[in-house]
């Protein structure tokens, strides 16, 4: 690993694709009410930082909620205009330390943690590999936070 800032990305073989993929920590957290109050914003960010620490190790850092985007799964699951898809919550992880090992996958996963210097995360997200779409969102929503991308 080299200096600077890096890009925590995870990839992991996904059974149901036929193909790994390559996308950032944490994959999910588990069913959430299709409601987002900020009491439920709190016990996201609690899940989100509980799963990130067991999937990478990395943790005592800064969380920064930076909204959700709706995923279309084609099915119907209730009765209100959210329950057509599912939400994804995106999180803005800085200042991350080592505080454990990451948990060893279970003996059908294969996952490995990637390292990605900031400076060639534009390569990445170019690259046709990383294309899981709340990984992309995020990527592309959390740099702009950081001031890396703009609008003109």
């Amino acid at each position: 690993m080299g200096f600077g800032p890096h890009v925590v990305t995870l990839c992991q073989w996904k059974p149901g694709m036929n193909q790994a993929s390559w996308e950032l920590p944490p994959g999910g957290i588990g069913k959430i009410d299709s409601k987002t109050t900020e009491v439920e914003k709190v016990e996201i960010m609690e899940r989100t930082k509980q799963a990130y620490l067991k999937e990478t190790g990395l943790g005592d850092g800064n969380f920064q909620y930076l909204g959700h985007i709706m995923i279309e799964i084609g099915k119907y699951r209730g009765a209100t205009p959210d329950d057509h898809g599912l939400r994804a919550h995106l999180f803005l992880a800085t200042e991350l330390q080592r505080v454990q090992d990451a948990r060893k996958p279970n003996p059908n996963e294969i996952m490995e943690t990637l390292m990605v210097p900031l400076d060639e995360f534009q390569q990445v997200l170019s690259s046709g590999l990383f294309v899981e779409e709340s990984a992309v969102a995020c990527a592309y929503k959390a740099l702009i936070e950081l001031g890396f991308l703009h609008w003109l």
